[in-house]
């Protein structure tokens, strides 16, 4: 049957038809299961609940850390424990007690924001941040009065229920939106508008020419952004940088905890003021009279790529490049090779996070395995059934050892 439509919009059209057609035996579909109200959000909504589809969200002062990564630490998947210089180590290093030091150990993330774990702050580039302020008072205002608005609501859609106000309404409002299963990935809209505004911003500047009345407004684009990191640096030592769960930890290790986040802060908002100054003293003192324009648009490129440089390696160091990795993880044990040895159609279940892991399917077929959009009434037996009798038989085993 002939739709009409050029292959290439028709293979498309397929694509998101399907999509919509499996989205309402997802999870992202209606459950057939009616949970009491004492459970909290209704079992049968249409969609993702709040609760689930906020799970990874940006927290409203998280947005610092386009600017300045290490705001919250950076990463969960930096602990201070592998650092012999942080003050975490030298404060488990000189405790005296080796098995709470293994203990707390597990507590030594740098990351202490409002996000779950194996998370990272998005950084969008000191520069980038000074040049889109350049732009917002530099560009057309025809460029400025739509990519400042699009950068907002991309940065209040990632902030989920940090901003429940807005976003509640967009969650039950706003066509499809209760599909998403991180609202973060909005971001991505105010990562393409301020570089855009920036270049459009330089780009006016450089045409107006640098006058008294340039120069102030340049003077106010460096003081919102560099010296917004010298008032970080100054008052780092205001914050709490301790995660709620972590006030009951022993004071001597939050204390020392604190001490290496803070400095995390402290340094990263330094490096952020070093990249964004020699920005502005070439702007500032019109360095692109003195070289060519091919050599000042150069200089400006090389250090964004410098600063978003140095900051990647932190998430993606040479380990990941490699093209022989380590398979240890699936390898098989022994387990696996006595499973192996049945040789009848089945399928295992492993009873560590079975709906969460994957290492289970490189050597069997699964009865769990991870998908971001399962099916609806798998998950809801999962949920209902599965998990509880784990979880009632894990208890019964580890209760039958301690007796």
């Amino acid at each position: 049957m002939d739709s009409g439509l050029p292959p290439s919009h028709s293979h498309c059209t397929g694509q998101f038809w399907a999509i919509n057609e499996y989205t309402n035996y997802s999870i992202r579909g209606k459950s057939e299961l009616v949970k009491p109200a004492s459970q909290g959000e209704a079992g049968d909504a249409n969609g993702l609940s709040k609760e689930y589809a906020f799970a990874y969200k940006y927290g409203v002062w998280e947005s610092m850390a386009l600017m300045i990564p290490d705001f919250y630490g950076g990463t969960s998947m930096k602990a201070f424990v592998q650092d012999q210089n942080s003050a975490t180590y030298k404060a488990l290093t000189g405790s005296g007690d080796n098995e709470t030091a293994n203990q707390l150990a597990n507590y030594t993330a740098a990351y202490w924001g409002p996000q779950g774990s194996t998370v990272g702050s998005y950084y969008a580039g000191a520069i980038v941040i000074f040049l889109f302020v350049i732009g917002i008072l530099f560009a057309e205002r025809k460029y400025v009065w739509w990519l400042v608005p699009i950068g907002a609501l991309g940065l209040m859609l990632s902030w989920g229920d940090s901003f429940s106000t807005f976003n509640y309404f967009m969650f039950d409002y706003f066509p499809g939106y209760n599909k998403f299963r991180s609202v973060s990935f909005a971001l991505v809209m105010i990562l393409f508008a301020m570089p855009l505004l920036g270049m459009l911003g330089v780009e006016r500047l450089l045409t107006i020419g640098i006058t008294k009345e340039t120069k102030k407004k340049i003077l106010i684009a460096f003081g919102a952004t560099g010296g917004l990191c010298l008032v970080l640096i100054a008052f780092a030592g205001m914050g709490s940088f301790v995660k709620d769960d972590e006030g009951q930890l022993p004071v001597w290790f939050v204390k020392a905890l604190s001490e290496d986040r803070r400095s995390l802060l402290r340094a990263d908002a330094w490096r952020a003021f070093a990249f964004i100054l020699p920005i502005f003293l070439l702007l500032y003192f019109n360095f692109e009279k003195k070289v060519s324009a091919f050599g000042f648009y150069a200089i400006i490129i090389f250090l964004v790529a410098i600063d978003l440089s140095v900051v990647d390696r932190r998430y993606f160091t040479k380990e990941n490049y490699q093209r022989k990795r380590d398979n240890s993880f699936v390898a098989s044990n022994a387990a696996d090779e006595r499973i192996l040895k049945d040789k009848s159609y089945y399928r295992v279940y492993n009873l560590q996070g079975a709906m969460s892991e994957a290492r289970t399917s490189y050597a069997h077929h699964s009865l769990g395995g991870y998908h971001g959009a399962k099916l609806r009434r798998y998950q809801d037996l999962y949920d209902s059934c599965l998990q509880k009798e784990t979880q009632r038989n894990n208890f019964t085993k580890m209760h039958s050892r301690v007796v």
